[in-house]
């Protein structure tokens, strides 16, 4: 057997293991015989005196005897034996530290060691420390191997423990006996409990004595006293978990008008994750307030009159300061007629006072040394020691004025900014304020500088932590310290912009009577690693809160949400007091905070005033190498969060606050799998992963939210993402533990088509399923070749080839397979997930198996094999595989496919509209609707275009099918108006694949691409189809951005296609055209006379919808210039010189019409123009409306759009009566204070509108 000495001094075995249930019954059966068999009149102070002077092995290293917490032990042993030397196993005579505890638990190593190695009962003496221990704790003893923090006070006994109240020691028994304290002994005994409670001396003396600020609502408060799961104490004094909850729900029962203070025991605070406490994890709710922060006992015994306890020293600490107590375990102070005792110990028969007490454990029964002397020490020099030597002393008391604010700054490693933020208090014109920068343990000279700044400003009222707490509990130290009526918190690197930001937000704090009140951020600043400034850049949450708010609540104004910091806000004390509202963390503490102050606050303001500055600089929180620790602390903080939000029931979808958890349940998901925590434990060993995994796995499922609450709204969320399903796929993996899907997911790796098969087969929570299937059809991969034999086909197999015109509802067809495809799947048809293109970013644009027919023209191989081997996987249940493409009708060659896929039986389903019809929604969709082939043809321009002609001749596409498959499989659908409009398409659909539609679910009204566009909408758009973009990404977000616009419009929205484009003329052109076709088909497919039923034609001036809105142009300019143009600024309250001063430096920005460029010349960056792209740009202007012309030539000249300013110009331009060209110049030239050279031509002041 050996030991090894661990860090904490304690010994550790390193091979071989203790029979746990031997070792524990070996030592109970050695008390109960000492319960018999030890003499009654045995003097324990005498017979520990015999000891000394004989040879005895200790159960503790010699690390621990020699240097740290136990060295006065060789001093009242002087020939002992540390565990880890020789010849310690050859000792008669055994000193045994710790206790034996049962199976399950962690017993003391040395004392289960001495319980192996003996071989009778009266060679062992138990010792443990006393109440008076040391003056720091016992575990910064054994960090600080400091011999002055050396225990002071041991017990010893040859029977049991004291604290083991079932069997009552040497201790008990002495307080049974008939035994009095004659007068000297009283007197002492008094002068000693004195001395203690005026000097607060506590068992460890290592806590401050700052007095916490409790809440002033209540008119008393009662103290809980937690302590360290499974200590030796709370087993044998029979306090177990339904103890501590029993006396927690009493202290809240039996007080109805008090304050319920929690203390943690400072081992939990010491030794946070190893030595956890009873009430751990718990957060404030109502009265009662988790003290979490280590504080001298008697400071807070002075604010409470009634002290909880189960079997903590404290109890006694507390009677002594004359507190009513109540204990509901057994402590060895109990039973003797001073405590309140909730569980009887029948043994202890006899009343004591507290002094008699106080005598027989502290100065009978306690042995003392103190580290400064060889000879053993009273009492009184103990007492003496612990106020000369403790780490705290108490706090002077000064009387100060109270002032306005506490600006509270934590404060590590920020010496080279921190003047500067204090600096930028100290000149704020609101004078009555005190600021209180919190040092935690900073490693650099930031003290030398606090220090410096406030010997000659006493407002400046330092706090300095010996240890590194993190930033979040070194602002809860000042919030204790801080006197202010209001609360604002500054980082230390960064500062206050505007002076007069404090006068204004207390102004408007007491106005609105506001809890909260919320300050802008003026910028951030970017930063080098020298500190160097880079930029200044806008943050966007901003455009929240341009707006002001007066006395509002969390629960009505979710834009709130959007907030990112909590020290945007200005505090009233009392109300964070009130509520208990502290950080729970180090760092990444933010969200919780913030949270549970929106919560509680009944009354919140915002304010646009931008007054703070955020510095964005390597080596900060935000930005260094993150650590398991923080991954920690981020999962801490969402737990806490989830607990306050689930306090709320806000889970329910009735709740209002439900959207608020749900919005932060997402942010959530985006910050912790596709942040740095789960790629921080990505990094790591599989333990660590698997083991943050887990927890996650358990808090989304405390949470009682799933992937159906997940909302896109947090500017963090990745959209592309959030519709790919990603965040779905890792919310349903961590609720069913499959936490391969949340690493995939994660990871943004495919699954593989055998795992997503198996799931759409199996009977898994639909959820599951369903978050499998969307995030496989965003990142398929091809089936490969299964493991097992393949199974034969379905002989019945048919491949259905899907082909409609614009608008015929493929699109929604396709989504309708993609959303049941399991469903679709168990019912025996297949439509596979891969060869889809979908267009990124835009969920309701969708391709179809586009790529089936690519592979078909170039006789590809790989799209063939991927559904044999699907087929094979799925097994011979799979009757129909569909192939659905619009691209099939309005690409060229796609009847290659029936070739390519011969072998699967394919079949032709067609849906065909109106000629006219497809023609006027094919050119919107081009035109204005974020089609890859987009164009800026005017409509006449694209019908005489060969790629039109050929797609409206419907006959001509028949026949080129006809060539490859017979006529009975070739089926045809004529789509009439109505049917588009009533959605019968979905029917026909489903009936084609000889399955029922009950229980399938069809896709909402978003996914139906219906492509709701005004005229003078489409007209907008098609101006910019030739202007440059980046890529097609770009492209496609300045559409869909313009869409999102338009929504937001007045624009009717009950049409169910788009605005009449076309004239009446070219309609009826058109089906003139195809009239004979159109017969041909009727005849041979439908057996009837006509293709379609419905004749007329739009009259002349048809549906076209309202005009643009001069708003929606300028908008609509600004978000051509942001997406396609990126750099340049777009916040219409930014003036365009200012920040393109603080445009990165290494990136040269496009110089914008209306901004300045080099040397000044507003001018600069001009180009000359092709003159026939500028004829067919003119065209376009043209069929703008005038305010249009008015507002883009504002956006031009000024950068911005001012309402008011646009009314009085279009009145200026109306009354001159101007052609459009002359409008836009007019307003140019008027307004543009000398934008344009002055020789440019007209037609290049058009040209402006449109490239810019």
């Amino acid at each position: 057997m050996t030991f090894q000495t661990t860090d904490n001094g304690t010994a550790e075995r390193t091979e071989a293991t203790f029979g746990e249930e031997a070792v524990y019954k070996k030592f109970i059966g050695y008390v109960r015989r000492r319960q018999t068999y030890a003499p009654e009149d045995l003097d324990i102070r005498d017979y520990v005196d015999q000891w000394r002077s004989k040879p005895v092995s200790i159960g503790f290293p010699e690390n621990y005897l020699k240097v740290t917490f136990g060295t006065s032990l060789l001093r009242m042993f002087p020939s002992a034996t540390a565990m880890d030397e020789a010849g310690w196993e050859d000792a008669d005579h055994f000193v045994v530290g710790g206790s034996i505890l049962p199976p399950g638990y962690h017993s003391h190593p040395g004392c289960a060691r001495v319980f192996q190695t003996i071989e009778g009962y009266s060679s062992v003496l138990l010792m443990d420390t006393g109440y008076l221990a040391s003056v720091a704790s016992w575990t910064a003893s054994f960090r600080g191997q400091d011999p002055r923090h050396a225990c002071l006070g041991y017990v010893y006994d040859d029977i049991a423990h004291y604290f083991m109240s079932d069997y009552p020691g040497r201790i008990a028994r002495k307080l049974n006996s008939p035994a009095e304290l004659s007068h000297a002994e009283e007197e002492r005994a008094q002068r000693s409990i004195e001395r203690i409670l005026a000097e607060k001396i506590s068992k460890y003396n290592n806590q401050p004595f700052n007095l916490p600020v409790f809440s002033s609502a209540f008119s008393r408060r009662v103290l809980v006293v937690d302590q360290s799961f499974a200590d030796a104490s709370t087993i044998y004094g029979h306090a177990d978990e339904d103890i501590f909850q029993e006396m927690l729900l009493a202290a809240i029962r039996e007080n109805p008008d008090a304050e319920i203070i929690v203390k943690t025991h400072p081992d939990s605070l010491e030794q946070r994750g190893k030595r956890e406490g009873f009430y751990s994890g718990m957060v404030d709710t109502g009265r009662v307030r988790f003290l979490r922060r280590p504080v001298n006992p008697f400071v807070i015994f002075d604010v409470v009159d009634k002290v909880y306890v189960a079997s903590s020293q404290m109890g006694f600490e507390a009677a002594m300061a004359g507190k009513d107590v109540v204990c509901f375990g057994t402590p060895i102070y109990s039973g003797w007629g001073f405590t309140d005792d909730r569980q009887p110990v029948p043994h202890r028969h006899r009343s004591r006072t507290i002094v008699e007490f106080f005598h027989y454990f502290y100065i009978w029964y306690t042995r003392y040394f103190t580290p400064d002397s060889a000879d053993e020490a009273s009492v009184e020099q103990v007492l003496d020691y612990i106020v000369r030597h403790r780490s705290h002393q108490p706090n002077p008391i000064v009387e100060t004025d109270t002032p306005e604010v506490s600006v509270i700054i934590p404060v590590y490693g920020v010496e080279s900014f921190i003047e500067e933020c204090i600096g930028s208090i100290q000149s704020q014109t609101l004078r009555n304020i005190e600021i209180i920068p919190v040092n935690d343990s900073s490693p650099d000279d930031s003290q030398d500088i606090i220090d410096q700044l406030a010997a000659d400003d006493p407002r400046i009222r330092p706090i300095t932590l010996r240890q590194n707490v993190g930033q979040g509990f070194a602002r809860n130290r000042a919030l204790e310290a801080a006197r202010g009526t209001y609360v604002l918190f500054v980082d230390g690197d960064d500062y206050l912009q505007d002076p007069d930001l404090l006068s204004r937000l207390v102004s408007l704090a007491r106005e609105d009577k506001a809890d909260m009140v919320r300050a802008g951020k003026s910028f951030e600043q970017v930063e080098k690693e020298n500190g160097a400034p880079v930029r200044q850049r806008q943050d966007k949450v901003e455009k929240y809160f341009g707006d002001a708010l007066h006395g509002v609540t969390f629960v009505d104004h979710a834009e709130i949400l959007h907030n990112r910091h909590f020290w945007n806000f200005l505090y009233r004390r009392d109300f964070l007091d009130d509520h208990d509202i502290r950080f729970t963390m180090t760092q990444w503490e933010e969200r919780p905070f913030l949270l549970k102050a929106l919560l509680n606050a009944s009354s919140i303001s915002t304010s646009p005033d931008r007054g703070l500055v955020y510095r964005v600089r390597v080596g900060s929180t935000a930005r260094r190498a993150k650590s398991v620790g923080d991954v920690e602390n981020h999962t801490r903080n969402f737990s806490e969060v989830i607990g306050l939000f689930r306090e709320k029931g806000a889970a329910r979808r009735d709740n209002p606050l439900n959207h608020h958890y749900r919005f932060t349940f997402s942010q959530y998901i985006q910050y912790v799998f596709l942040g740095f925590p789960f790629a921080t434990v990505s990094q790591g060993d599989r333990m660590t992963r698997d083991k943050f995994m887990s927890r996650w796995a358990d808090i989304v499922r405390e949470s009682g939210l799933t992937s159906a609450d997940l909302i896109k709204d947090p500017e963090a969320v990745d959209n592309v993402l959030f519709d790919e399903g990603v965040y779905g796929l890792i919310v349903e993996g961590l609720r069913h533990g499959r936490l391969d899907l949340v690493a995939a997911a994660a990871e943004g790796r495919p699954l593989a088509a055998e795992t997503v098969y198996g799931m759409f087969l199996s009977d898994d929570d639909p959820l599951l399923v369903a978050a499998v299937n969307r995030y496989a059809q965003h990142r398929p991969t091809l089936p490969q070749p299964p493991a097992k034999a393949r199974q034969p086909r379905n002989p019945s197999l048919r491949l259905i080839i899907h082909a409609g015109a614009s608008k015929t509802g493929s699109s929604y067809i396709q989504h309708f397979l993609d959303q049941n495809r399991p469903a679709l799947i168990r019912r025996g048809v297949w439509a596979p997930e891969f060869g889809v293109y979908r267009q990124p970013g835009r969920p309701h644009k969708i391709g179809g198996h586009s790529q089936f027919f690519k592979a078909a023209r170039r006789d590809q191989p790989e799209m063939r094999l991927a559904l044999e081997n699907g087929l094979a996987l799925l097994g011979t249940g799979i009757h129909t595989i569909v192939i659905s493409s619009e691209g099939s009708f309005l690409s060229g060659g796609t009847e290659a496919l029936v070739d390519y896929l011969r072998d699967f039986n394919p079949e032709l389903l067609v849906f065909f509209r109106r000629q006219d019809d497809w023609a006027n929604s094919q050119y919107a969709e081009f035109a204005g609707g974020g089609a890859l082939g987009r164009i800026s043809s005017m409509p006449a321009d694209w019908l005489a275009t060969r790629w039109t002609q050929e797609r409206l001749d419907y006959e001509s596409f028949l026949r080129r099918w006809l060539e490859k498959l017979p006529k009975e499989r070739v089926h045809v659908r004529a789509v009439e108006r109505s049917g588009i409009r009533q959605g019968v398409i979905l029917d026909e659909f489903i009936s084609e694949l000889g399955i029922e539609k009950s229980g399938l679910v069809e896709p909402t009204a978003a996914m139906r691409n219906e492509l709701k566009l005004t005229k003078a909408q489409v007209e907008t758009l098609r101006s910019f189809n030739d202007l440059p973009f980046p890529d097609d990404a770009a492209y496609l977000a300045f559409v869909q951005k313009a869409h999102d616009i338009f929504a937001e419009s007045e624009m009717p929205s009950d049409r169910s296609y788009n605005a009449s484009i076309l004239t009446p003329q070219q309609r009826r052109a058109i089906l003139d055209s195809a009239s004979e076709g159109n017969a041909w088909i009727a005849r041979e497919f439908l057996n009837r006379d006509a293709l379609f039923s419905e004749t007329d034609i739009d009259p002349a001036n048809g549906d076209q919808g309202p005009e643009l809105r001069a708003e929606e142009v300028a908008a609509i300019v600004a978000a051509y210039n942001e997406i396609a143009r990126p750099g340049l600024p777009t916040d219409p309250g930014v003036d365009q010189a200012a920040a393109a001063s603080v445009a990165p430096a290494d990136r040269e920005a496009p110089v914008l019409v209306g901004q300045r460029g080099p040397g000044g010349d507003r001018s600069a960056g001009f180009v000359e123009i092709d003159g026939r792209r500028i004829e067919k740009r003119l065209e376009a202007i043209r069929n703008l409306p005038n305010s249009q012309i008015v507002a883009v030539g504002l956006l031009l000249a000024e950068g911005h759009v001012d309402p008011r300013k646009l009314e009085v110009v279009k009145k200026e331009v109306a009354g001159k009566r101007l052609s459009k060209r002359r409008i836009l110049a007019y307003v140019l030239r008027r307004h543009g204070r000398g934008v344009l050279r002055a020789n440019m031509p007209a037609r290049d002041r058009i040209m402006l509108l449109l490239r810019g």
